[in-house]
């Protein structure tokens, strides 16, 4: 699975995060831990972004966190590896994807032809919890995740109307192109409605630097507008759904 998350200019390369997330049940069938591969697949642009996930349960109920890549001294953490602040426990994955998959020089990371291939370190993540937890309660991988832009730990840009964590900086909201409404429970979509961030189950080839993701797939804008009604296989490489030569495969 992939998740792909970029900031207002919707070229959709800017941070593409691969996730893998495996749950260990006990005897009741309860989550007692959470393990998964992330790597970064590619990051244009020259901002350095960090990737975190927020759960649907307390901080409390984390036993620990182990694995993060945390090196720009602006995440709070707390004695069980959530960050401090939240009210939903939130994990902090890296802070800066050039920690994490080196920036080549006179490139940014994967998004270019002709650049150097760069191999991403894999972070093992693993999330105990204190007592099993039910399926129902912590809800569906890939659970909340998003991305923290260039350092700055109020920017968060989150999949289309998952809500902000309570970091993000609310001011942001209803500025530039962004069109959230809080009162209306929409978040983090264009007055176009496209979104910031998209979470695809399947590969998905890099939108080259500059691109649109409107003109690399292109049924990309159908699928967004109609609100997921049509096109969901939008990233497929069906007849006439993409541009290959604006199409990056690594």
């Amino acid at each position: 699975h992939n998740i792909s998350a970029a900031t207002i200019r919707i070229r959709m390369n800017d941070l593409l995060v691969g996730y893998r997330i495996n749950s260990i049940k006990n005897a009741n069938n309860e989550v007692k831990e959470i393990q998964s591969k992330i790597f970064v697949k590619a990051a244009g642009g020259s901002f350095q972004h960090g990737f975190g996930i927020e759960l649907p349960i307390p901080p409390s109920f984390i036993e620990s966190v182990n694995g993060p890549i945390l090196t720009e001294n602006f995440i709070n953490i707390n004695g069980n590896g959530t960050e401090v602040g939240q009210t939903n426990a939130v994990v902090v994955v890296f802070d800066n994807s050039a920690s994490v998959a080196p920036r080549p020089a006179g490139y940014y990371i994967n998004t270019e032809q002709g650049s150097p291939v760069v191999a991403s370190d894999t972070i093992r993540l693993a999330i105990r919890f204190v007592s099993g937890i039910s399926p129902a309660t912590l809800g569906t991988a890939p659970y909340n995740p998003f991305l923290i832009s260039n350092k700055r730990r109020g920017y968060q840009i989150h999949m289309a109307n998952y809500e902000p964590t309570d970091l993000a900086d609310p001011t942001l909201f209803n500025t530039g192109q962004d069109r959230s409404n809080q009162a209306m429970g929409r978040y983090y979509k264009s007055d176009k409605n496209l979104p910031w961030c998209i979470n695809i189950p399947g590969e998905y080839g890099i939108v080259i630097e500059k691109a649109q993701i409107m003109d690399a797939y292109l049924k990309f804008a159908d699928w967004s507008q109609s609100g997921g009604t049509f096109f969901n296989n939008w990233y497929s490489n069906e007849p006439g759904f993409r541009d290959p030569s604006k199409i990056l495969i690594r």
